[in-house]
């Protein structure tokens, strides 16, 4: 064929040419479409992995903070799940979220003896499987917490994981003996006692806890009530009865907090225990600082005058609230005729150490009250019966309607110092009778023309000058209307002055 004809040949590629042409091209394509899904999906691993390892630094750092105490198998959950950023959610799995990735946090802890210091005789609790066990001159085996945190998440149906293992050393440095045991909570109340009454029997006057440790030579213990504080014996170095003699100093009922440390022979310290001693040991004692007086600036809804009462409160650490009574035409407490006056009704006792009530039906101008405190029968049961302890008594007369007035020209005025609104008033007359003023009574918006707004008091101010009062907590804005009523030692009370508002 000549030059000329290969030239003029029209004829084009074959249809074999044409098919081998594309099986090239598209296994190029397709081979560059499995690269880049291989690349997409080996970032996604990449990513995922990268989160789980954060996350068991995360665990890992948050064991390091938690209580060395509670990093044993049945407690180490729940003390890492008590910080907000690891709490997850658990319903039979520990599960967190990272980076839109669910992962499943699995633990596993024990206790390991360096051998650097020798090897305790006796293993400790929850030991490590290969630890030694034989003795050579260890007090306390605990020296660290082993934790091996597994961190898995499922990626294309596959379970995926990774594993951290730290260790977290003794805060005590695991040379002094460890406490292993302490007495959580203990309540003592007189056996045979029971219902609302005050004990027959005679308190107990000292209360025995058991600590246990590993072996030591001594173990001091100390309450967070100042002077009681001891240090216990023991027969074998293991066992150490503690006996907290609760007449001296007097301790009287509550919930303490006692703590107990062991040292070894040479005075090296292990760490601090803590438990709960909950005291019962009698019905509250009698309030102090008992007076109360009648109040006549109301009449609207209170026909008989206005009872006001105020106490101390009880050092009892175990005091629910308080009651007061009317004790009845024969002004004896527990005559069968007395009427509960605040509360006006229920069981419930109130928390203040103050009250208002009406003036009972029957009551006259001369009658007597009394207060009481409340304790729970059992400490440790906030469904237990109330007990009422002893009466404080006080014999009130009505002295009429002399209230405290304010002199002419009287001026209240309020202003803002450092962001309070702060109020200044001139000082108020009191009775004809004599009586002093007791305190002022500081309103705040509403209405004050009625007891029945008593929910709009908020402070007191005391009954010499300077008369100044900086509202201490007054919200979001410091725009408020304020009363001002002087109260003289009978609790009669003014007519208040004002309003003024603050800026």
């Amino acid at each position: 064929m000549s030059l000329h004809s290969l030239r003029s040949d029209e004829r084009g590629f074959t249809l074999v040419e044409l098919m081998a042409a594309i099986i090239v091209l598209l296994a190029g394509v397709l081979g560059a479409v499995a690269l880049i899904d291989g690349a997409n999906a080996g970032t996604t691993t990449a990513s995922d992995r990268v989160g789980a390892v954060n996350l068991a630094r995360e665990l890992t750092e948050g064991a390091r903070a938690a209580d060395y105490n509670k990093l044993d198998p049945a407690n180490i959950v729940d003390e890492l799940r008590n910080q907000p950023q690891l709490a997850g959610s658990y319903s039979g799995s520990w599960t967190l979220n990272r980076r839109g990735v669910t992962y499943t946090v699995t633990t596993d802890v024990c206790t390991y003896d360096d051998k650097k210091d020798g090897i305790a005789t006796t293993p400790p609790a929850n030991v490590c499987a290969n630890e030694p066990t034989s003795s050579t001159t260890d007090s306390n085996g605990d020296d660290f917490r082993r934790i091996t945190f597994t961190v898995a998440w499922i990626l294309n149906t596959k379970t995926r994981s990774v594993q951290q293992t730290t260790l977290i050393p003794n805060p005590s440095g695991g040379l002094g003996p460890r406490v292993v045991s302490l007495s959580e909570t203990l309540v003592a109340i007189p056996p045979g006692d029971a219902g609302t009454t005050c004990p027959s029997t005679p308190p107990s006057a000292s209360v025995s806890i058991n600590a246990v440790t590993t072996p030591a030579a001594s173990l001091h213990w100390t309450t967070d009530n100042a002077g009681s504080e001891g240090d216990a014996t023991s027969a074998d170095g293991r066992n150490w009865p503690i006996n907290w003699n609760l007449d001296s100093p007097l301790v009287l009922d509550g919930t303490y907090t006692l703590t107990a440390q062991a040292f070894d022979d040479r005075g090296i310290p292990g760490d601090v225990k803590a438990a709960t001693v909950a005291l019962n040991r009698s019905c509250p004692q009698q309030p102090s600082g008992f007076q109360g007086g009648f109040n006549h600036r109301s009449t609207t809804g209170h026909d008989n005058g206005v009872l006001e009462f105020q106490w101390d409160a009880n050092q009892e650490r175990d005091i629910v609230g308080y009651r007061v009574y009317w004790a009845g035409p024969d002004g004896a407490q527990g005559g069968g005729n007395d009427v509960q006056i605040c509360p006006a009704s229920g069981t419930t006792p109130i928390p203040t150490t103050s009250c208002y009530a009406d003036r009972p039906a029957g009551a006259g101008t001369s009658a007597t009250y009394y207060v009481v405190a409340v304790d729970l029968r059992d400490i440790m049961n906030p469904q237990s019966p109330p007990r009422q302890g002893d009466p404080r008594m006080l014999a009130m007369t009505d002295p009429g309607d002399p209230r405290p007035t304010w002199p002419d020209g009287t001026t209240l005025t309020a202003t803002l110092d450092g962001g309070y609104p702060t109020l200044t008033w001139d000082q108020a007359a009191s009775p004809a009778t004599g009586h002093t003023i007791r305190f002022y009574r500081i309103y705040r918006d509403g209405d004050p023309s009625s007891l029945s707004n008593r929910n709009n008091w908020v402070g007191f101010s005391s009954s010499t000058p300077p008369f100044v009062w900086p509202d201490p907590s007054p919200g979001s804005t410091t725009s408020h209307q304020y009363w001002v009523t002087a109260v003289d030692d009978q609790f009669n009370e003014s007519d208040p002055v004002g309003p003024v508002t603050s800026p």
